[in-house]
């Protein structure tokens, strides 16, 4: 979902800057709880400030919680017909087609160096040979220290006034 938000975001209505989305994303990804609503929330606050913050959040998580209430219900009542199983396997193709798809999108905008794609192969290794995520968070922001240290990054600062 955070690919779709950053091309409606950034590409498709420009409310904030490439460099400002990836830094929300950064910093929502540090906090407990769904990247893609803090996301969300995250560019509802730079647009809007407080308030689209508020709106974005209910926005995009008010409609899924439903949905989820009503598929829940359904699906205690039918869970062991032969036609809701053949469903929910054919949903599961489709979930790793849209991760697939994110990742490549999110790869193509994040990845502009061998360095980059040096540290995601680490971290993919690492993740398909069992090590703990936690660790494998760690060491990557400990290669991305080691590697990167000598680069210098472009900060934006803050609108203070909470508008794009």
């Amino acid at each position: 979902m955070v690919a779709y938000i950053r091309k409606l975001a950034v590409e498709d209505k420009k409310w904030i800057s490439p460099e400002s989305f990836w830094e929300g994303v950064a910093l929502c990804q540090t906090v407990p709880g769904a990247t893609a609503m803090q996301t969300a929330a995250y560019v509802g606050l730079r647009v809007r400030g407080v308030a689209g913050a508020a709106a974005s959040f209910i926005g995009f998580g008010l409609p899924a919680f439903g949905l989820m209430i009503v598929l829940s219900m359904v699906y205690q009542q039918t869970r062991n017909l032969a036609a809701i199983l053949s469903l929910f396997n054919g949903l599961r193709v489709i979930i790793v087609a849209l991760v697939a798809n994110a990742v490549f999108s999110f790869g193509k905008s994040n990845l502009k160096d061998w360095k980059g794609f040096l540290i995601a192969a680490l971290v993919g290794i690492a993740f398909a040979i069992g090590v703990n995520s936690i660790l494998v968070i760690l060491l990557a922001a400990l290669l991305g220290i080691l590697i990167y240290h000598r680069k210098t990054f472009l900060v934006q600062p803050a609108n203070p006034t909470g508008r794009g």
